[in-house]
């Protein structure tokens, strides 16, 4: 379970860094918690369900960011507030390329 006060804290050194894609906070705990469950599980494929036509806005290439950059993560949380990470799940380049090349655990 994500400790409120915690999230809060990382989301609002997210906010006064100024990063454009806030949203990248929960979507690298999403990854996270899709891959952990998929190996728990024994799952190779993901679903993704997500819909280009209809959910999000299109963004200029230099607005987004990569959802799997967990040393962006920590590097704002302790830049900006000192916020220690305990208990939201963070997803890194690593353990991308762990899932992705190792579990063969493929999105589509």
């Amino acid at each position: 379970m994500i400790d409120w006060p915690e999230y809060r804290a990382l989301k609002q050194a997210f906010f006064d860094t100024d990063v454009i894609d806030v949203e990248l906070l929960y979507d690298n705990a999403m990854l996270a918690v899709n891959y952990q469950q998929a190996i728990k599980h024994g799952v190779k494929w993901i679903l993704s369900g997500s819909n280009q036509a209809t959910a999000g806005l299109s963004i200029p290439e230099a607005w987004k960011w990569i959802k799997h950059d967990q040393r962006n993560i920590r590097t704002i949380a302790k830049a900006h507030g000192n916020v220690k990470i305990r208990t939201l799940p963070t997803f890194g380049t690593l353990q991308y390329v762990w899932t992705e090349f190792v579990h063969r655990i493929k999105w589509t």
